[in-house]
């Protein structure tokens, strides 16, 4: 069996983001929403990330408020886009305080991000079907 290893390298799809349908909270079941998601190693999911460490480094006690706003901070920065999605009745543009406003108040939609994102697999490319 031949193995091309550029089916493992995830730099292009994991800085441009992958599509992720977002799953209801209490059902599981897919939802009409969708999420445009950077991988963890993405260019600006790691320099917020070293950003955070070195904030954390100048603080001498950390809560778990704190690492809750690390992690909204995290993923916040890792959704590129949305589709569909719709707050209190109206369509919800993507912006940063929405993002954050939308992670902050679910958290079951924060670890379904959070897990896309630090899952290598979602952002292998394709492979060919011809």
């Amino acid at each position: 069996m031949t193995l091309d290893l550029a089916h493992f390298d995830i730099r292009q799809t994991g800085e441009e983001g992958v599509w992720m349908t977002l799953l209801h909270p209490q059902t599981g079941a897919e939802t009409d929403a969708k999420f445009l998601v950077a991988s963890n190693q993405s260019r600006p999911v790691r320099k917020k990330r070293a950003d955070q460490e070195r904030a954390r480094m100048k603080r001498r006690l950390h809560t778990m408020e704190d690492t809750h706003n690390e992690l909204v901070e995290l993923v916040a920065t890792a959704i590129l886009d949305w589709e569909n999605v719709i707050y209190r009745g109206e369509p919800l543009d993507c912006t940063e305080e929405n993002k954050k406003m939308i992670l902050r108040g679910n958290l079951k939609i924060l670890q379904q991000v959070s897990e896309f994102m630090a899952d290598d697999e979602s952002f292998f490319p394709k492979a060919s079907t011809s």
